[in-house]
């Protein structure tokens, strides 16, 4: 499934061209009888290769990298158009424009990841893939018709949880969508004091307090697509998640829960408000 809001022009111009680590953008456009048929959106960009083992950073190493978007080209994905975006891409590398390229989170039914490991030298392919699932979700026009469809043994598991958190908490258990731009921009002190207790960050990974990262939700808050969900006991923040509501579908980015409230499941507890919230805006 494809990303929409990261590839949207004004989220391109506004977020990606004001980082400090992008040089220039990199977009491939392919025609056929004159007429568009197919553009990956991409960019070349300051970046770093780090040799990890485990949590540790052993080394980096600085690159000059070809980054495209999120699900690979818009439009026509014929086994052709795969083909040429390939060879244009391994022409660039050849030229020296960048030292490597990157295809984000390609499926791996698509013409474009099965020749971007075939088209290239054995040395220059990626021999350490490891597929990760990209779920998606119909939701129903109620909450109710939701529940239904699960089985009811989840159904009573995510009861079980609620209960469990809003019995210890009472009253004090409180859920709240943030939208705003200026509310979002106040917000990432706290959405910060969580991510750092988590085990992504460790890793070096999701949701950072950053410029790129602040830049990110204010253009996504200014559309109107922006979604911060925040969970609070008794006035602590204990976990959140944000996405995008972009033409009637939510975008899941950043999660994160404070490991202290683990044995609550405030991740499942927040998700069950965070689908029963969409549900009610018609997503």
């Amino acid at each position: 499934m494809e990303d929409p809001p990261r590839q949207h022009i004004d989220f391109f111009m506004e977020c990606v061209w004001q980082s400090k680590n992008f040089i220039r953008p990199h977009v491939i456009l392919i025609y056929r009888s004159g007429v568009p048929d197919a553009m990956l959106v991409g960019r070349l960009e300051r970046a770093w290769i780090d040799l990890r083992v485990g949590y540790f950073r052993m080394a980096r190493s600085p690159i000059r990298l070809i980054s495209f978007s999120y699900g690979g080209p818009l439009g026509a994905s014929r086994s052709e158009n795969a083909e040429a975006i390939v060879r244009l891409v391994m022409d660039s590398l050849r030229k020296g424009e960048a030292d490597a390229a990157f295809f984000h989170s390609l499926n791996t039914d698509a013409p474009l990841y099965r020749n971007a490991l075939r088209l290239p030298d054995a040395l220059c392919r990626d021999h350490l893939l490891r597929p990760l699932n990209h779920d998606v979700m119909q939701l129903p026009v109620n909450v109710e018709l939701m529940y239904r469809g699960l089985s009811q043994g989840l159904r009573a598991e995510i009861r079980r949880k609620r209960k469990k958190l809003l019995a210890e908490y009472r009253e004090g258990v409180k859920v709240r969508l943030f939208r705003d731009p200026a509310e979002v921009v106040a917000l990432f002190p706290t959405l910060e004091g969580i991510a750092r207790k988590t085990y992504q960050r460790a890793l070096g990974v999701r949701f950072e307090d950053n410029e790129q990262m602040r830049t990110r939700f204010r253009v996504s808050a200014q559309r109107g697509w922006l979604r911060v969900y925040l969970l609070t006991v008794n006035d602590r923040p204990c976990a959140f998640w944000t996405g995008s509501l972009y033409e009637g579908s939510f975008c899941s980015e950043e999660v994160g829960f404070d490991p202290e409230f683990s044995h609550f499941s405030p991740g499942t507890f927040l998700l069950s408000w965070v689908i029963e919230d969409l549900c009610a805006a018609g997503a």
